[in-house]
């Protein structure tokens, strides 16, 4: 039985489940969490199921809502998720330090503290937008411990 089988949610795992594994038995966290406390992409209200906004609706719109910054970051009910994570992993590397990590999440350096704590315990990260590979315009950041992604 795995950790996903015991816990639905993973800010009720603690450092004891961890710990639990036999040694060296983790090989690696992965770990993508909603980006919705973090994303510069703006949400607008849509009017029914298919609308597409013009635009300059649209930019305005943007623009009103950059007035004032929505976003909560890691103090938000799914950023927190991302702190969580990162907890997970320090447990980890506690108690199976060959394990690595693998986290992804948008670019969020707008935000200083919050990428800031984020850079401090997972390192740089690897900044990509998918524009350079598929018809999508979307930068994320991807960090990892594995020397062979470095």
């Amino acid at each position: 039985m795995g950790i996903r089988d015991r816990h639905q949610d993973i800010r009720s795992i603690t450092e004891a489940d961890i710990a639990a594994f036999p040694a060296d038995s983790v090989v690696g966290l992965i770990a993508g969490t909603p980006c919705g406390d973090f994303t510069r992409q703006i949400a607008l209200p849509m009017t029914g199921r298919y609308v597409h906004w013009p635009l300059a609706i649209r930019m305005r719109e943007a623009t009103k809502r950059q007035k004032k910054d929505h976003r909560e970051g890691l103090n938000g009910k799914h950023g927190n998720l991302f702190r969580t994570a990162i907890q997970i992993w320090k447990w980890v590397k506690i108690h199976h330090p060959h394990a690595t990590c693998f986290f992804e999440n948008t670019v969020f350096d707008d935000m200083e503290d919050d990428w800031k704590e984020v850079n401090d315990t997972l390192g740089k990260p690897l900044v990509i937008n998918s524009m350079d590979y598929s018809t999508t315009d979307h930068t994320r950041a991807y960090w990892t411990s594995h020397d062979g992604v470095k």
